[in-house]
């Protein structure tokens, strides 16, 4: 695509297709989050969501194909899709992780190219370098260049903890200069729970902040990890949790400040779980969730929001 094509694309999408507001979000996705498979099975359809150039990307299972929500409609991705954890679009094709590897797509759904034998969790695109960093479980933090489409490096991080447990990198992000974010989670039952402070300037780890497990409890095996201006926000296995950049790099052991969106039936108070993406809009951030009918033992899902 050249350089005045790419600039008119991103044009036009900016002003034809900005952030879905919490009632697109509620009507289009919240209501598809919950499919009953029958037998008191129930399949979640997580609500994935990527922003570029202030455009929300949205991918989420309907039936047995993932669909990519974009200005230009709705693509199914056409490829045997096992379970999605993370995306991001760059130009004119969009980068998936999961079960399936790493994956690359058209704008229009058709597969490009599977890459590598690993399953990662979560990715990161950092511009400066042109790098996709994946959180790669066990494997840690993988380095994959987007020039040569080969891993550049592996470092494991923190998968091999001093005390002998193990832990596995889950969710990535970074600050788009120097640092990234990852989220860990014990693979043993003493293994490290908490946040990575990676350092790009010297390829290696900066902090360790380890989670009070016994005050905080531990980081979920799928969760998400957002950069925002002076802290790093989790979607902990459905709820939102804060942590302070600073603590990041001066505490060893960190309590992140949960931010619960209460949700009140008659005289049953409840808290909503968040499933998937959050997305932010200022200081407000909503997301699809779920909720119990405690009467009739039935989860429902709808859109809910809180300020930060």
């Amino acid at each position: 695509m050249s350089r005045m094509a790419t600039l008119l694309y991103f044009f036009l999408i900016s002003t034809s297709f900005a952030a879905p507001d919490i009632s697109d979000l509620d009507k289009n996705h919240c209501q598809n989050l919950i499919t009953d498979l029958g037998q008191g099975r129930f399949r979640t359809n997580t609500v994935l969501v990527y922003e570029n150039e202030g455009v929300d990307y949205l991918i989420q299972r309907r039936g047995s194909d993932y669909i990519f929500f974009s200005p230009d409609g709705e693509f199914p991705l056409k490829a045997p899709m096992q379970t999605l954890r993370d995306f991001i679009v760059l130009g004119d094709r969009i980068w998936t992780v999961g079960l399936g590897g790493l994956m690359e797509f058209t704008l229009e759904g058709e597969l490009v190219r599977r890459y590598l034998e690993t399953k990662p969790r979560g990715l990161y695109y950092h511009p400066g370098g042109n790098v996709l960093f994946l959180a790669s479980w066990g494997d840690g933090l993988q380095a994959f260049d987007m020039k040569t489409k080969k891993i550049l490096y592996t470092h494991p991080i923190n998968t091999s903890n001093n005390n002998g447990n193990y832990s596995g990198a889950v969710a990535i992000t970074g600050d788009g200069h120097n640092n990234l974010y990852i989220a860990m989670t014990g693979r043993t039952q003493y293994g490290f729970n908490g946040v990575v402070t990676f350092d790009l300037t010297r390829n290696q780890v900066g902090e360790t902040a380890e989670y009070d497990k016994r005050r905080a409890g531990v980081i979920d095996v799928y969760p998400q990890i957002y950069n925002r201006a002076d802290e790093v926000i989790l979607n902990n296995g459905g709820w939102i949790h804060r942590i302070k950049k600073s603590d990041l790099q001066s505490k060893k052991k960190i309590r992140p400040t949960w931010k619960a969106i209460p949700h009140i039936m008659g005289d049953y108070r409840q808290f909503i779980r968040i499933e998937g993406d959050l997305i932010f809009d200022r200081d407000e951030v909503f997301g699809c969730g779920t909720y119990n009918i405690r009467d009739l033992r039935q989860t429902k899902s709808g859109a809910f929001s809180t300020n930060l």
